[in-house]
């Protein structure tokens, strides 16, 4: 069961990125490793439960405070 008050929001998705399955995150978080470190992340959409994604990789678009970041395990 979700408990919203269980989670933190650490950025929003702003748009997708080129082909391969890219997106681009506005960050709400003072840690950048959490956009560019590979590893388990928790992606939920609006009204939905959290589902578990793999960080595969991630990068900070040059003079932006935008992240753009690729995931596995999203359908």
């Amino acid at each position: 069961m979700f408990i919203e008050e269980d989670w933190m929001t650490i950025g929003k998705v702003v748009s997708t990125k080129g082909i391969r399955g890219e997106i681009k995150i506005k960050p709400l978080s003072d840690f950048p490793e959490r956009f560019t470190k590979p590893g388990k992340r928790w992606l939920q959409s609006k009204k939905e439960e959290p589902r578990k994604v793999d960080l595969i990789k991630g990068r900070q678009l040059p003079g932006k405070e935008i992240y753009v970041i690729q995931l596995a395990g999203i359908n």
